[in-house]
């Protein structure tokens, strides 16, 4: 292992504030992720295993060793019970490489997450979704290295209890480490493509043909790109608060104080609120405060204008929280780990 030290942080997070990590290494086999973790408890380090940082803020120094998976292996095999097509891929590949790999395979499933940010390694532990599809409907298995017993775990769906941007992962960040992940793809599977602000933009730019996977991930990329700002552009995490879900009778007080108010029906009856709405609603949208602020074309997205200390983000988010709170009385959860 070549591990380095007194290393910065910066260029590995999408935000990039300049913390520094006490000891640092690249891994790029199953084997090398295991040797790292086993030095760093033999040298009672703290360890932190990263992917591609877009949902990470250092708010101060990591006192152990970050891990920066590298190992970037994409295999596809036919499903053993004929249901479609298993894609496994190593941790280090970028989520957007590997969809627009099984997009060029025609294989539908991943389409309507193009363009998220990220490695693999990461997406079953946020659960990530986007435009009506969600990780969780699409996982098969997963390979995770158990940090305090140090051992491998294969793992399936009901295993890990994924939820809305939750998983076990999530809740146990520290005791799992992902290696690989496998997704089902194809078979029956149909495209989606009811999500209002996709079928808008298909019927729009292809009102005679019927939607195939190329179309809807174009359209995904292409409404994303038109929302969400570059992170190597306007640094910044994505999403920052999660859309909050409340009961029926909340959100039907809230629609009578506020008949526009975006909200969407759920499956047990509740209600997703869309955060961003809420934000914008209280004028948000375009603020700039102490070198961050929030972007002026999507109030979920908070920016880092220039270089600046995180605390200024996470004064921001708390301003934000509390305003939303006092205002709708509902409660914004944080999307990135703040470390």
């Amino acid at each position: 292992m070549n591990i380095d030290h007194d290393v910065d942080l910066s260029p590995y997070t999408t935000f990039g504030f300049q913390q520094r990590a006490a000891h640092f290494v690249e891994v790029s086999s199953e084997q090398a992720l295991l040797e790292a973790v086993q030095y760093a408890q033999g040298q009672s380090w703290p360890i932190l295993a990263i992917g591609g940082g877009s949902n990470l803020v250092f708010t101060q120094d990591f006192p152990g060793l970050v891990i920066k998976q590298r190992d970037k292996r994409i295999h596809y095999t036919n499903a053993a019970d004929g249901s479609g097509t298993d894609v496994t891929s190593s941790a280090g590949v970028q989520w957007h490489e590997l969809v627009m790999d099984t997009v060029g395979r025609n294989l539908i499933g991943l389409e309507n997450l193009s363009l998220i940010p990220g490695q693999v390694g990461a997406a079953p532990v946020q659960n990530i979704g986007a435009y009506g599809v969600e990780l969780c409907d699409r996982f098969a298995s997963l390979r995770a290295l158990h940090v305090p017993s140090g051992t491998w775990r294969t793992m399936l769906h009901d295993e890990c209890e994924f939820s809305y941007r939750n998983s076990l992962f999530k809740q146990y960040e520290d005791d799992y480490i992902i290696g690989q992940v496998t997704l089902r793809l194809g078979g029956t599977l149909e495209l989606h493509t009811e999500y209002s602000a996709l079928a808008d933009y298909l019927a729009a730019h292809y009102p005679d043909k019927t939607p195939d996977v190329r179309m809807v991930s174009d359209a995904v990329c292409s409404i994303r790109n038109s929302k969400l700002p570059d992170p190597a552009e306007l640094p910044n995490a994505g999403s920052f608060f999660h859309n909050p879900v409340v009961p029926t009778e909340q959100y039907d007080a809230l629609l009578q104080r506020f008949p526009d108010i975006v909200g969407h029906r759920q499956a047990d009856g509740q209600y997703k609120l869309a955060a961003g709405w809420l934000i914008d609603k209280l004028g948000y949208k375009g603020l700039r405060q102490n070198g961050v602020g929030v972007h002026d074309r999507q109030a979920l997205v908070l920016i880092k204008y220039h270089q600046t200390e995180s605390t200024a983000l996470i004064q921001l988010a708390r301003q934000i929280r509390d305003h939303v709170f006092k205002e709708f009385h509902v409660s914004l959860n944080i999307e990135p780990r703040i470390l």
